[in-house]
C-alpha cells in the first residue's frame, strides 16, 4: 500500500513539474528574441532542445492561425528521423537572415533586424519562417527550403555561440 501511495504521489509530482516546465518554456517565447536567444545560447543542449520545441510549437500555431501553413504538415517536419529542434531553429534564423538581407530573393516587408530586440521570440521565429516560405527563387521554393532545413537539422547539436 505504501508503495502504491508513493507511486501515485510521484506521478502527480511528475505531471505537475512537467506542466510547470512547459508553461515556463512557453512564457520564455513571450520575451524579445534577443533575450530568448541569449537564454538559449547559455543553456544546456537539453534545455536548448526543449526551448526550441516550445518556440517551434508556438510559431507553428501562429502561422496556422494566419493561414501560412497547415499545423499538421509543420508537425510532420518535426518528426523527421533524427530531428533536432535546436538545430532547426538555429537554421531557420540563419536562413531567414540571409534571405532578409538579400533584396533579390526577399519577398516580404519584414525587417528582422528591427524586431530582434523588441519582437516576441515566437513571433520572430514565425516571421522568419514566413520569410523562408515566401522566398523568391526558381531553384528551391520556400516550402522545399524549409523541408531541407528540417532534414539537415538531424545529427549532433550545433554550437549556438556562432550566432
Amino acid at each position: 500500500m505504501l508503495i502504491f501511495i508513493a507511486l501515485v504521489v510521484g506521478i502527480i509530482l511528475f505531471i505537475y513539474s512537467d506542466k510547470k516546465n512547459s508553461r515556463l518554456l512557453d512564457e520564455k517565447t513571450l520575451r524579445p528574441m534577443s533575450e530568448w536567444f541569449v537564454i538559449a545560447a547559455n543553456s544546456s543542449k537539453r534545455q536548448q532542445r526543449l526551448m526550441s520545441w516550445s518556440i517551434l510549437h508556438q510559431a507553428c500555431h501562429t502561422l496556422a492561425k494566419q493561414g501560412h501553413i497547415y499545423e499538421q504538415d509543420f508537425k510532420k517536419l518535426m518528426k523527421t528521423k533524427g530531428f533536432n529542434p535546436a538545430n532547426f531553429v538555429f537554421s531557420i534564423l540563419d536562413e531567414a537572415e540571409k534571405i532578409n538581407t538579400n533584396p533579390d530573393i526577399n519577398n516580404v516587408d519584414i525587417q528582422l533586424s528591427k524586431i530582434w530586440e523588441t519582437g516576441q521570440a515566437r513571433n520572430f521565429v514565425a516571421n522568419s519562417i514566413v520569410i523562408i516560405l515566401t522566398k523568391k527563387t526558381a531553384l528551391f521554393p520556400g516550402a522545399h527550403q524549409l523541408v531541407l532545413l528540417a532534414h539537415s537539422s538531424a545529427g549532433p547539436q550545433i554550437n549556438w555561440d556562432n550566432k
